[in-house]
C-alpha cells in the first residue's frame, strides 16, 4: 500500500520506494535513540517490519529501561508517533515530507509492546502463554479483515485524496490512547 501511495502521490519508482525503506529502517534502528522509535501499520514491506522491531528494541531500552518511563505514558507517546506520523503520511506532497513523517511515526511499534507488557501483568503468570497465544492468532486475523479495508480505501480515494488510508491508521489508534490515559 504504501508503495502504491508513494508511487501515485510523488511519483516514485522502485528505486526511489527503496532508497526511502533503506532510510526508514536506518531512522528506526539508528536514530530511534534520538527521535524516540518505529513505523506504519499493517501494510508495509518486510523491511519495514525489521525497522519495527529495531525501532521497538531502541525505544523500550531508552525510555523504558534508562529513563523509567511507566508502560501507560509509554503507551501513549508511541500512540502519539502513530497517530502524528500517519497524519503527517497522508498529507505529504514532497519527498522531503515522506521523510519527515518517518521520523514522526518513528515509535508507533512500541504499542503493541506495551499492550503486551500491560495485559501481562493482569493475568497469572501460568496464564501468560494462553494470552500470548490468543494475541497471535488475533494479529494472525487482522490483515485478513484489514487489508481488504485499506485497499479499498485507497482504490476510491487514490484520485481524491490517496493518503486517507493512513488517516484510518491514527483513528484506530484513538481507542488505545484513551486506554493509555
Amino acid at each position: 500500500m504504501l508503495y502504491l501511495f508513494v508511487r501515485e502521490r510523488l511519483q516514485w519508482n522502485l528505486s526511489e520506494y527503496g532508497f526511502f525503506s533503506m532510510y526508514n529502517w536506518l531512522m528506526s534502528a539508528a536514530g530511534g535513540s534520538i527521535s524516540f522509535c518505529s513505523t506504519q501499520s499493517l501494510l508495509i514491506t518486510n523491511l519495514s517490519h525489521i525497522s519495527w522491531v529495531a525501532g521497538v528494541v531502541v525505544s523500550m531500552f531508552l525510555l523504558k529501561k534508562v529513563l523509567k518511563i511507566s508502560d501507560p505514558l509509554l503507551g501513549f507517546v508511541a500512540g502519539w508517533s502513530q497517530i502524528g506520523g500517519s497524519t503527517f503520511y497522508a498529507f505529504v506532497r514532497t519527498p522531503l515530507g515522506m521523510y519527515l513523517a518517518s521520523g514522526v511515526d518513528l515509535m508507533n511499534g512500541t504499542i503493541g509492546v506495551v499492550v503486551r507488557s500491560m495485559l501481562s501483568q493482569t493475568v497469572s503468570s501460568n496464564e501468560i502463554g494462553k494470552l500470548f497465544a490468543l494475541l497471535g492468532v488475533l494479529e494472525s486475523l487482522l490483515p485478513v479483515a484489514m487489508v481488504p479495508v485499506y485497499a479499498t480505501i485507497y482504490r476510491n480515494t487514490v484520485t481524491t485524496f490517496a493518503g486517507a488510508f493512513f488517516l484510518l491508521s491514527a483513528a484506530i489508534t484513538i481507542p488505545a490512547e484513551i486506554i493509555f490515559m
